[in-house]
């Protein structure tokens, strides 16, 4: 997820989506993956240029 802007988290459906810093704090998010893989996630936020 570090190297993206948004992402898609799935489970048979759109579970939740977002920038990762939102997805890894989501409640399905951390349902699915659990806190540890949210808080040993390595997440930056980087921008493109138009």
């Amino acid at each position: 997820m570090a190297a993206t802007d948004h992402v898609v988290c799935l489970n048979k459906k759109v579970s939740c989506y977002g920038h990762p810093e939102t997805v890894t704090k989501h409640p399905a998010y951390l349902e699915l993956f659990g806190a540890r893989a949210a808080r040993d996630l390595a997440i930056y936020s980087h921008h493109h240029r138009l």
